[in-house]
């Protein structure tokens, strides 16, 4: 019987282009036929939120668990892991093991690591794992995982309300979602521009290739933010308790931009592909989707409060454009498409004191670019509120971060 040790290849996993930790060789002498055990080490405490860039290292990572799997001929056992974090790194405790043999193995990874609740489409952080169907096959690029999307309802429930933490301040840039979303991610190597890590057990032909490697998650989603403030012209209280985002109600456009990829019709789709993070979706099977978020501020009484939205030239906020960068910005996970904005059919409805203001997400006529929703990127935008009348001043596009902005008056 071939002997089996216990050796550990460390995988530093991180968000976007955090780095994860150096590539090194093990020291101890073995053969070729003999297999190393895949391990991963971290730390985690569970946040159900779309997930913030930065190392998902430390006392309190948002990451809680992901999938990896070894693809290869040689492959086609032993090739699965579902790892979760520790304070001293991600292990896997499971009896599922991935061993490495001299033959190489390209290294996939995905989160979430368990299927999503089947009635909410939320996070689950135990339960079923989300693995693939594999039937004694090796790990196909071509793989993939079923995804859901969280719209939310009308009601306040725990998984579709946003709270405000106390003490908040925009400047940390934490993500504000709800906490039914689920943020799909997939891995590619450190500084891969998108090629998947390989390794062995450090005994193969290609000596570059060993047995630790450092993975980037990167986002498959999009995500759509919102934030808005009091230019000071607005004299009621500003309590902004509801956001709505859903496709344009106009008979003329038939929009489905805002859809399900095909989730409600049983299509088997959306997917996506774990070497890569493609969505695909069931473009004949599509339905609309609303997303709504219930917006609370926490307090350390017996309830949470409504958000009041900051107002320019009162309290704290007397400097230049002083509300308008206190302001919370709120998020939400959607399906990629590269024209959805452009279309001119999505529409945002802000409940504020009671009145609900809505306005068109139009595109930026002299730059197509602007007006796609694309995976991994967030959509900032910036929205004024002025008297009886909404303006969406500013649109940022980035990759969870800040980039190009527009201007757009809308009524």
């Amino acid at each position: 019987m071939k002997q089996v040790k216990n050796l550990s290849l460390l995988i530093m996993a991180s968000l976007m282009l955090s780095s994860c930790g150096e590539e090194e060789n093990l020291q101890s002498p073995i053969d070729n036929t003999e297999k190393v055990e895949l391990g991963i080490t971290a730390g985690v405490a569970l946040t159900k939120s779309a997930i913030n860039e930065g190392a998902q290292t430390g006392a309190t990572p948002e990451m809680q668990a992901m999938a990896v799997y070894a693809a290869g001929d040689e492959y086609k056992t032993d090739n699965y892991g579902l790892y979760t974090p520790s304070t001293d790194g991600w292990k896997n405790t499971g009896t599922d093991k991935i061993y490495l043999s001299s033959a190489v193995a390209t290294i996939y990874a995905y989160h979430p690591a368990y299927q999503p609740d089947g009635t909410t489409h939320a996070m689950a952080t135990s339960g079923t794992a989300l693995k693939l169907d594999l039937k004694g096959a090796a790990v196909a690029n071509t793989a993939t995982i079923p995804v859901s999307i969280f719209a939310g309802n009308t009601s306040a429930t725990d998984d579709n309300t946003i709270t405000v933490p106390q003490n908040y301040k925009a400047s940390d840039k934490k993500i504000l979602s709800a906490p039914g979303e689920v943020d799909y991610m997939w891995a590619e190597k450190k500084d891969g521009n998108g090629a998947n890590a390989q390794a062995c057990n450090g005994k193969a032909s290609n000596k570059s290739i060993t047995s630790s490697v450092a993975l980037n998650m990167k986002h498959a989603l999009s995500m759509v933010s919102f934030r808005i403030y009091n230019n000071g012209h607005y004299n009621k209280d500003g309590k902004l308790t509801k956001i709505e985002l859903a496709n344009n109600d106009d008979p003329s456009t038939g929009s489905k931009a805002l859809n399900d990829g095909g989730l409600a019709h049983n299509s088997g789709k959306p997917t996506m592909k774990i070497a890569d993070g493609t969505i695909e979706t069931d473009a004949s099977n599509l339905a609309t989707v609303t997303y709504t978020r219930i917006i609370k501020t926490a307090t350390s009484g017996a309830a949470d409060a409504y958000y009041v939205l900051p107002k320019q030239g009162t309290g704290s906020y007397t400097g230049t454009d002083a509300a308008k960068n206190a302001a919370a910005t709120f998020s939400i996970l959607v399906l990629p498409d590269a024209s959805a904005v452009a279309k001119n059919t999505i529409k945002v409805t802000f409940t504020i004191d009671g009145d609900d203001y809505s306005v068109n997400l139009a595109a930026d006529a002299n730059d197509g670019s602007k007006a796609q929703w694309e995976a991994g990127k967030n959509n900032i935008y910036t929205v004024t509120l002025s008297g009886q009348e909404l303006t969406l001043s500013s649109v940022t596009v980035a990759a969870w971060g800040e980039g190009d902005k527009k201007d757009l008056d809308v009524k």
